[in-house]
């Protein structure tokens, strides 16, 4: 996997009470340490309040692989004492900047911080991460809070269909559904696409644009995508039927139909698959619950411990009515490299702006400045395969290598710098191949 990327730089951040400098100065990337830096922070007690917090909120959902906190050495005399305001302290993270819905992820019991750095294992997905002690046991103080991450490209990202990325990208040869054979003429596959796996896609021939499988429960009857390249599986996406009117020539609702569990299996050929297993109330389980409660309404699941795969096949195990899905894969490119001067060429077009010439069409995940331009202010374009529409991704001020804040699917792309005297065609993408 690709390194993990600094994710907390100058985000928001809050605390209930710091009584020494400002909750904004853990993020700033200064890691000076000592207490007359003036760069550290301290939290304290507030009569009536549990908890000591102090936390950053990332904006949206990412996925966070490690923290790395940076004590405070308040002064010369503490790297003597065997205990020290860090005691007791919890990381926390969450998708609220409410503290009460926090979940722990580590607590620091080791006494004195010899060392004054302390770097968590976190391994989660949240928007939300901080500190927390209880208000009994005193504040707390330290200088810097850094999070270390991928963008959680699930939220922009739809790999198999017209969302976000090129319409049908995903082939019909690259799927394969077991032993999916219409059961009578008025199944949802009595012509021969049981194919039509991504939500989106137009209805053919009156009929629900859903896999249908002939039983649940069984090995051999299952839905799969075979993907070009390894992915980064961080969520689905599933509906049933799509279809809330009577289409069965037998008078009944057999269209209004959902697939209610299912297993997941992954891997990186259909030779070798895991189980994908998620806890519930019965402890660790391969048998996940899509949420479905009808055939028109599609629920999205984010995956708590995302995988790495090429090949992810879907078991049915129950359904309601018929046994109808639609589903979506959520992710991206995973093993995509930094590609080369013959995959990429680079040119100035006018006196702000390069053009990005591909080889080939590319699934384009990241970038950097490699030339002298530093921190220029810029905004990235890209030409959509699907329909030839010039599509403005973002604008960004950072010239360090930094992940799209969505995959695209293109092969020409355009950097418009604002002060004509930061161009460069000093520009490295990220991407894999896709012809």
């Amino acid at each position: 996997p690709s390194s993990p990327v600094l994710l907390s730089r100058w985000h928001p951040t809050g605390s209930n009470n710091i009584t020494l400098g400002s909750a904004g100065l853990a993020v700033d990337g200064n890691l000076t340490n000592h207490v007359l830096s003036g760069l550290c922070i301290r939290a304290s007690p507030t009569a009536g309040l549990p908890y000591v917090h102090w936390l950053v909120s990332l904006g949206e959902q990412k996925i966070i692989s490690h923290i790395f906190i940076v004590d405070m050495v308040e002064s010369l005399a503490s790297v003597q004492q065997t205990i020290e305001e860090m005691q007791s302290v919890s990381v926390f993270v969450g998708n609220s900047t409410d503290t009460s819905l926090a979940s722990i992820v580590e607590t620091w019991t080791g006494g004195f911080m010899k060392s004054h750095i302390w770097n968590v294992e976190v391994d989660r997905i949240a928007s939300v991460a901080g500190l927390l002690k209880p208000a009994t046991l005193g504040g707390f103080s330290f200088c810097e809070f850094e999070i270390y991450g991928y963008p959680n490209i699930a939220a922009y990202y739809y790999i198999n269909s017209a969302i976000g990325l090129e319409d049908g990208r995903v082939q019909v040869t690259q799927l394969g559904v077991g032993q999916t054979a219409p059961v009578s003429p008025f199944d949802g596959f009595s012509h021969p696409t049981p194919f039509m796996a991504a939500l989106n896609r137009p209805m053919l021939g009156g009929l629900p644009p859903a896999a249908f499988f002939p039983t649940v429960g069984t090995t051999e009857i299952f839905l799969e995508v075979q993907l070009d390249v390894t992915h980064m599986i961080c969520g689905l996406v599933w509906q049933g039927s799509g279809v809330f009117s009577d289409l069965a020539a037998n008078g009944t609702n057999s269209y209004n139909a959902f697939v209610a569990t299912a297993e997941i299996f992954y891997g990186n050929s259909t030779n070798s698959l895991q189980a994908y297993s998620v806890y519930g109330a019965l402890g660790l389980s391969t048998t996940i619950g899509t949420g479905l409660t009808d055939s028109i309404t599609p629920h999205r699941m984010s995956l708590s411990s995302p995988f790495l795969a090429k090949v992810v096949r879907l078991l049915p195990k129950a359904s309601k009515n018929l046994r109808l899905l639609r589903f979506e894969l959520l992710g991206y490119p995973e093993d995509c490299n930094w590609l080369d001067s013959s995959e990429a060429t680079v040119s100035a077009v006018s006196s702000n702006s390069a053009q990005i010439l591909l080889s080939s069409p590319h699934v384009v995940t990241g970038w950097r400045l490699t030339g002298g331009s530093g921190n220029a202010t810029f905004s990235l374009s890209f030409i959509s395969l699907r329909n030839g529409s010039l599509q403005t991704v973002f604008n960004c001020s950072l010239g360090s290598e930094q992940y799209l804040p969505l995959a695209v699917y293109t092969t020409k792309l355009f950097i418009n710098f604002s002060d004509p005297a930061k161009l460069s065609t000093a520009i490295s993408l990220r991407g894999c191949r896709m012809a």
